[in-house]
């Protein structure tokens, strides 16, 4: 579905995002009314039915947005650890195929962490009604505007005939192990003995059913949508960690945004912590080479890698690189790499939001009767190096884990406002950090920012991405002690999906071709 009609002189709102049913759903929402908070919270309704890997009510994300206000905040509905260890607690190992590498991956019960997305959905809409009712809430959604139904609706009719998109197809090749662990995600993901593939249907018998039931219920509440009581008799069937009051104590919370700025742009991003925010300013404060940008942007994203490689904390690069961030209470003590997606909403008002969530892969077991898999955030390897039985309880209040990712709003000296964020695991902290850099220190365009090749650097290794055959890039060998060429773009380097609205109210922006980005005004 398009909305891209004859343009009139005020637009109702832009959408950018990692699925065209993702981005459908949003636009649909925008044009029906809504504002950019209501059409976000649609987006991720369908992202779970569109994008399985990476949306699931079992996972979890964070927001930054502003509000027509002016106000700036970061929304945490990331995954907590949960308050007991169990000592029977079920694990087992996959290997994915990446193609040149391959993967270990934990999956199985004990290795879900709780899930934020049914509380950050909340959240969400319910900071959708402040922006139409000027009263806040984070717990029971209160009603104001579009109504909860009507976006389980618009989701819904935005998937209708759903089917496998390419990267999903290859998303779903690299993970087929965690795809096919069990039989009910056998009977899912390969229904017929193989697994699904570009262009298959994709029928989520009881997902659907699910978001059905939201879709007609008379309650203005995403209460049930996780299941938690088909959730916790799985988790104590099958081996999980996550009891009743791991779901009682469970918060979303609203944070200020760390934030840097010059005299070309004010940036605001994902809080403490989180670390990709911290990160991808921190690179964005350390780049000091106009005349040379790629040299530029090498140099920046080894100086801040080695001063983090050093065992700095969050907020100690934060000081280092003079970029005002704010030490959260809840001390989550890993960074979490895994996989992502994202969505960038502006509506015509001015309120902006960017929003990414992610499901690690999935544990690799369906929720009895539900469709959807729990997160497999504490079987990641970058979560819990030393194996997924080695974490340890945390005081409530001490439990989310951190993560990579790094929802981001920015102001540009002109009066523009840009909402963007990206997939990518580890490397979202260089995408953005580079498609910012290359829109408000070098002044690109921001279809031009997001498409221009990246170079991704961590510990030894540096990616380039060198498919247009730059000239100076060659000159980047030696910034780290190993350089690895890439011919061509790849959803390694991430996936930003940017929305710009300029002074006069009209939208600019992209979605990442690297990962099936989607960009689309509604008139």
């Amino acid at each position: 579905m398009s909305f891209l009609h004859k343009a009139r002189d005020l637009q109702a709102g832009a959408v950018a995002a990692g699925h065209k049913v993702t981005a459908d759903a949003a636009a649909r929402t925008l044009n029906d009314g809504g504002n950019a908070f209501q059409a976000a919270a649609a987006g991720l309704i369908a992202a779970c039915l569109a994008e399985p890997v990476f949306a699931s009510p079992g996972g979890g994300g964070f927001m930054t947005a502003r509000h027509r206000s002016g106000k700036t905040e970061v929304l945490d509905f990331f995954v907590d650890l949960p308050g007991q260890k169990q000592s029977d607690a079920h694990v087992t190992d996959v290997e994915a195929d990446f193609g040149s590498v391959r993967q270990l991956f934990h999956i199985g019960a004990g290795t879900s962490a709780v899930p934020g997305m049914e509380a950050g959905l909340t959240a969400l809409f319910n900071l959708g009604n402040t922006a139409n009712a000027h009263t806040v809430h984070t717990g029971q959604a209160t009603h104001t505007g579009l109504t909860i139904q009507q976006l389980f609706r618009t989701a819904l009719a935005s998937a209708e005939g759903l089917t496998v998109s390419p990267l999903q197809a290859k998303l779903f090749e690299i993970v087929s192990p965690i795809l096919q662990a069990s039989d009910p995600a056998r009977s899912l993901y390969a229904p017929e003995g193989k697994l699904l593939a570009e262009g298959d249907a994709f029928n989520n018998a009881e997902l659907l059913r699910l978001f059905n039931e939201f879709a007609e219920r008379s309650d203005a509440s995403f209460n049930g949508m996780c299941e938690i009581d088909r959730v916790l008799q799985q988790q104590v069937d099958e081996g999980g960690h996550i009891r009743a009051d791991d779901f009682s104590d469970y918060v979303a919370q609203l944070r200020d945004p760390t934030r840097w700025e010059n005299t070309a742009c004010r940036v605001f991003s994902n809080a403490l912590p989180a670390m990709g925010g911290v990160l991808s300013l921190a690179m964005l404060s350390a780049d000091s080479n106009p005349s040379s940008p790629l040299s530029g942007r090498a140099d920046a994203i080894a100086q801040v890698d080695r001063f983090w490689r050093s065992g700095r904390s969050g907020s100690e690069i934060a000081e280092k690189f003079k970029v005002q961030a704010k030490q959260s209470e809840q001390s989550g003590t890993r960074d979490g790499f895994n996989g992502t997606t994202h969505i960038s909403v502006i509506d015509r008002h001015g309120n902006a939001v960017a929003v990414t969530v992610t499901n690690g892969e999935g544990n690799g077991q369906i929720v009895p009767g539900r469709g959807y898999m729990l997160n497999n955030m504490l079987g990641e390897e970058d979560v819990n190096p030393e194996g997924p039985t080695r974490w340890q309880p945390q005081p409530k209040g001490q439990r989310r884990l951190s993560s990579m990712m790094a929802p981001t709003i920015a102001d540009g000296a002109d009066g523009t406002l840009l909402a963007l964020g990206s997939g990518g695991s580890n490397r979202i902290r260089t995408a953005l950090y580079q498609v910012l850099a290359n829109r408000f220190l070098t002044g690109m365009g921001i279809r031009e920012a997001v498409h221009r090749p990246r170079i991704h650097g961590e510990r030894r290794r540096l990616d380039i991405e060198d498919y247009s055959n730059q000239p100076e890039a060659k000159a980047l060998e030696g910034v780290f002690p190993e350089t690895e060429f890439w011919q061509e773009q790849s959803l390694y380097f991430g996936g930003v999906h940017a929305v710009e609205r300029n002074p006069r109210g009209r939208f600019d922006g992209a979605g990442d071709p690297r990962r099936e980005g989607v960009f689309v005004v509604v008139d």
